[in-house]
């Protein structure tokens, strides 16, 4: 793989990690959908601002009509794949869900391999497994017990997030009117945003918007998130439009590492002690190890152009 490739991934990789961290640090403050919705307008603002300085002002124009509704589509995914998840944190075990919601490398794989014939080597498959069985080890995740129905929802934000990354690598690579990743960027932001905000009303969760953003530090968490899925969908898109959907998923497995290694650090330093277990930095070094195979060993594919 070229040096580009690897270090978009690895960047990737370490954003959506710190996104991460600030996103649940936000929900915590806020709750589920008042924070989906105070990330989305943060995000829409900046991606304005990023656009402008960058002189791509116009990557923000509407597309055709055609591939609006497609935007459309992502940001109703976009939405769905946050929504779902919410509601199995809510009604379901978050341990064993946040297990599930990683399935959708195991989907990815298998939708490239069935629906776009791609082809994968044995040291693919024993990295994929090795990821895998990397990131369980240090999420803390023996063993997987399943609480019922509800862990549905999961699995169902788990195949939203992969379809919908299949359906954006599409409108990158249309044969006849491709997207820009800052134009889908911005328009999947703004219908989840507009969903989000509909949801709030739903739900009736706007007290808890006016009385979470009135809490100590919470603006600085909240733009911090904002930031965070900014880059998110700024590195994503530019990765989705050089590597294969499956690829892209499996580098994602790298967050649950960055992720401990960003919380130990500040438990280190806020604390003078730390949780690490053998078992987890066993983990990650697997994942790493994983990500090494793939690094090493893959070449740089053009990922499969989609037929209307």
């Amino acid at each position: 793989m070229d040096k580009k490739s690897s270090g978009l991934l690895l960047t990737l990789s370490l954003v959506w990690a710190l996104y991460y961290i600030f996103s649940q640090k936000l929900v915590a403050a806020v709750t589920s959908f008042p924070s989906g919705l105070i990330i989305r307008v943060l995000t829409f603002f900046i991606l304005i601002v990023m656009a402008a300085v960058s002189g791509r002002i116009r990557d923000l124009k509407p597309p055709p009509p055609r591939m609006m509704l497609v935007m459309v589509l992502i940001g109703l995914l976009g939405f769905l794949l946050d929504f779902t998840a919410f509601l199995g944190l809510r009604y379901s075990s978050a341990g064993g869900g946040t297990v599930l919601l990683k399935t959708d490398v195991l989907m990815a794989a298998v939708i490239s391999a069935v629906v776009f014939k791609e082809k994968f080597r044995l040291w693919d498959i024993g990295a994929i497994l090795m990821m895998f069985c990397g990131v369980l080890l240090t999420m803390n995740v023996f063993h997987l017990q399943m609480s019922g129905v509800n862990d549905l929802f999961f699995i169902l934000s788990a195949f939203f997030v992969t379809l919908n990354a299949f359906v954006i690598q599409w409108a990158l690579h249309h044969p006849k009117t491709p997207v820009k990743g800052m134009t889908i960027g911005f328009y999947n932001n703004f219908y989840a945003m507009l969903l989000f905000g509909i949801a709030v009303l739903v739900s009736g969760t706007g007290g808890d918007l006016a009385a979470g953003v009135t809490g100590d530090g919470v603006w600085a968490i909240a733009l911090m998130a904002g930031f965070g899925q900014s880059f998110v969908y700024v590195f994503y898109y530019a990765a989705l439009g050089r590597q294969p959907v499956w690829l892209v998923k499996v580098f994602l497995l790298l967050m649950p590492v960055f992720t401990t290694v960003i919380e130990t650090v500040a438990e280190l330093v806020t604390t003078g002690t730390t949780s690490m277990t053998w078992s987890r930095l066993g983990g990650m070094l697997l994942v790493l190890a994983g990500a090494a195979v793939l690094l090493l060993k893959k070449k740089t594919p053009k990922p499969a152009e989609q037929k209307e």
